[in-house]
């Protein structure tokens, strides 16, 4: 069922009607508006152009709708219509084919289990705040090898988990990826390119973010949001010449990671020629960062404000137009201040090499070629 104001699915076929027609028709070409009880594979492309509704609709769990390589068209100009509606019906599938105009591609309400996979799924200008792929409460779907453009959403899932987007690009969009009050989803081996956002993390909580591409998007690579929902990890992923920020994340932590090692994992992670800082933290707890890199941003490498419980090591700034690394109000000797800072490198950065406003725990870094000085209140070889 729609919410928020969503218009009512259409086409929908009594079920004693659909009962009393044998189950071979369900199989065969379906016409717009139809409900799909049966495996179903398209022949032709679904011209729903003129149709004022949804275009298909699932009436069963475990359903497959395969379109063959086929296009199903939506209506032309600004509407609310779907072009698959999931219904709330677990382990479906949509695959093979493209979903062209509609407000929302694929929508799943509360949906368990199900899988698009192998699309192409855009909008049309006309459709405001438009969905590529919609996943609203539910556990466990899944979108992989999906290619997602001229949306306002591109994949957007909200009060989720187990959410995966897999190896599937998005662009053109005003979020790439949304998520908002998700836990526990995994994102890997995606690129989202050209949007306004890459990947947008509202009160997301046990997200994972592995080997992402985010690049050339008009302000953050990543923004996670996390506002004490719960940890995440972004291992090996990448942001490129993004308008502001590559990665920034916001008190990514939950109330039960107070003890050490319990924090979240940034590891592996490569930000470069973006517009603002390489990596921008609020006090995420307890967190980890190993063998991050961070080169030729405008800004600091490095910007960590609140440095509460972290392990900083080899991680390198090299570069950037700012500090490599600064941590901001790190005056306390334990709870406002990081665990351990230890072998990471700072070079040729236009400021400071490593900067802190009150000393930071640590040993083995080196620093060289910094425009200002190479250490301030960190211990460098």
């Amino acid at each position: 069922m729609r919410r928020f104001g969503r218009a009512a699915l259409g086409g929908m076929v009594a079920f004693g009607l659909l009962a009393a027609v044998p189950a071979a028709v369900f199989a065969a070409q379906p016409s717009c508006g139809d409900t799909l009880t049966s495996n179903t594979t398209l022949t032709a492309d679904l011209d729903c152009s003129a149709y004022a509704g949804t275009a298909l609709t699932m009436g069963h769990n475990n359903v497959v709708l395969n379109l063959n390589g086929h296009t199903i068209w939506g209506f032309t100009g600004d509407d609310t219509y779907t072009g698959v509606d999931l219904d709330g019906y677990n382990r479906t599938v949509v695959k093979n084919g493209t979903i062209a105009n509609f407000q929302d591609g694929v929508y799943a309400y509360s949906s368990n289990e199900s899988l698009v996979k192998n699309l192409e799924v855009y909008g049309e200008p006309a459709d405001s705040s438009s969905e590529g792929i919609y996943f609203y409460y539910g556990v466990g779907n899944t979108a992989s090898n999906v290619k997602v453009h001229d949306t306002y959403y591109g994949l957007d899932t909200e009060y989720a988990a187990e959410t995966e987007l897999l190896n599937s690009t998005v662009w053109n969009t005003e979020y790439g990826v949304y998520v908002y009050y998700d836990s526990h989803d995994r994102f890997q081996g995606n690129t989202v390119k050209t949007n306004d956002y890459g990947f947008y993390d509202y009160y997301g909580g046990g997200n994972r973010y592995l080997s992402n591409k985010a690049k050339d998007n008009s302000s953050e690579g990543f923004y996670l949001y996390c506002d004490e929902e719960g940890r995440v990890v972004l291992k090996n992923n990448t942001a490129d010449n993004n308008g502001s920020e590559g990665f920034y994340t916001y008190y990514c932590y939950d109330n039960a990671s107070w003890a050490p090692g319990t924090g979240s994992t940034f590891s592996g992670n490569v930000s470069t020629n973006n517009g603002s800082y390489g990596f921008f933290d609020e006090y995420s707890i307890n967190s980890t960062w190993t063998s991050n890199t961070s080169k030729n941003n405008d800004s600091e490498g490095f910007y960590i404000e609140y440095p509460s419980g972290y392990t900083m090591t080899y991680n390198v700034a090299k570069g950037n137009g700012g500090d490599g690394f600064y941590f901001y109000d790190n005056y306390s000797s334990g709870y406002y201040n990081a665990y351990k800072f230890s072998s990471n490198k700072a070079n040729n950065n236009d400021s400071w090499g490593f900067d802190a406003d009150y000393g930071v725990p640590g040993k083995g870094n080196t620093a060289t070629g910094n425009g200002s000085g190479n250490c301030y209140n960190v211990r460098c070889n």
